[in-house]
């Protein structure tokens, strides 16, 4: 983590997006970014092979916003950690998060975690709580037991890996 604060210039934070088949959820993951109260994000996307065509709908949509960058494979490769490196290669942020193509950030992510870590040099991550929602269940809370957790950080994502920035 330490070696890639603040080896390019660039926005506050990236956010990689690795898809697939995904297409039903994907505007609402995109359209989390794009409501953030922080607009120094910038966002890669890697469609791995995807045949879902809402998911190529999704990301023509989301390529018209400057600060995201998509990658599309025609065939799916099916290895995560190679689509992660990837993206990760290719970010520019100061911090990164990571974002599933089903899950959504709530508006303050980048605003609040990315305060945390401008406040506190000596931390590499901040994580926080995540709201689990699922059609026609009611929601639930879910807030780490770390230290580096912000109180005034709640409900920051609606996943647990991507309620952590680093």
């Amino acid at each position: 983590v330490e070696a890639h604060r603040g080896r390019r210039s660039g926005p506050r934070v990236s956010v990689v997006v690795p898809c697939y088949n995904l297409g039903k959820y994907l505007p609402d993951t995109l359209d989390s970014l794009i409501a953030q109260t922080d607009p120094d994000w910038e966002h890669l996307i890697y469609d791995d092979g995807s045949t879902d065509p809402e998911v190529a709908d999704a990301l023509v949509w989301a390529a018209k916003d400057t600060r995201v960058s998509v990658w599309r494979r025609e065939e799916n490769q099916d290895r995560p950690a190679a689509i992660w490196n990837f993206l990760l290669d290719r970010a520019r942020g100061r911090y990164f998060a990571t974002l599933d193509d089903d899950n959504e950030k709530l508006p303050r992510f980048v605003e609040v975690m990315a305060g945390e870590l401008d406040r506190d040099s000596s931390l590499d991550l901040v994580t926080c709580g995540f709201v689990v929602r699922t059609e026609g269940q009611a929601d639930w809370e879910h807030h780490h037991n770390l230290n580096t957790t912000p109180d005034g950080v709640e409900q920051a994502s609606t996943c647990e890996g991507g309620s952590m920035l680093y």
